[in-house]
């Protein structure tokens, strides 16, 4: 009988032949006929093949759990954990002569717009962050191609065509809201 992982009475064998797991000895004595390590060669490499099994589910488990959300579509962007897009549709607009568009979040995964702030500030360590007077914090990359603001319950994520320049960014960070670019 060919042994499956399916096969109870084959797996009782390997646990009884190659180290008992707790097979109890009625599932053992049945299955000792049906599975027949021939020597304890064969119980190593089994047993490292189901370490390895283990582990290769664990580790593109884990990848696959970070994975899920983790860049929002239209910046490329990091995507705050508790964050889903609303229904409004994604906005197109000029902003600075350049294409603009920018899509809204809502959600509750942080305590408050400090630990929303520090959240962004982690995950995207090279990016320029400016604080606007009314405490609503840009988060733009180096390159001014993509940007996220935060404003607690509320984050909204742009993309620009092509990038902001630095005065840009500046006017951006300091009225984030705007759609018109106006320097001071």
């Amino acid at each position: 009988m060919p042994f499956g992982l399916t096969d109870s009475a084959a797996v009782a064998g390997l646990a009884c032949r190659c180290g008992s797991y707790g097979a109890s000895p009625a599932l053992v004595a049945g299955a000792n006929a049906a599975f027949r390590p021939q020597d304890n060669a064969e119980c190593h490499h089994i047993k490292r093949v189901i370490v390895n099994l283990a582990v290769t589910t664990l580790l593109f488990g884990s990848a696959g759990i970070g994975a899920q959300s983790a860049t929002e579509p239209l910046s490329g962007l990091p995507l705050a954990p508790g964050f889903t897009r609303t229904g409004d549709p994604v906005q197109s607009y000029k902003y600075c002569g350049k294409s603009a568009s920018i899509a809204l979040y809502v959600g509750s995964g942080f305590p408050d717009l400090d630990h929303e702030n520090a959240w962004f500030a982690h995950a995207m360590p090279h990016a320029i962050a400016i604080t606007s007077s009314t405490g609503i914090k840009t988060f733009i990359t180096p390159d001014g191609t993509a940007a996220v603001e935060t404003a607690d319950a509320f984050i909204s994520y742009l993309r620009f065509s092509p990038g902001l320049s630095p005065a840009e960014m500046k006017i951006l960070g300091a009225e984030p809201a705007a759609r018109a670019c106006i320097a001071d």
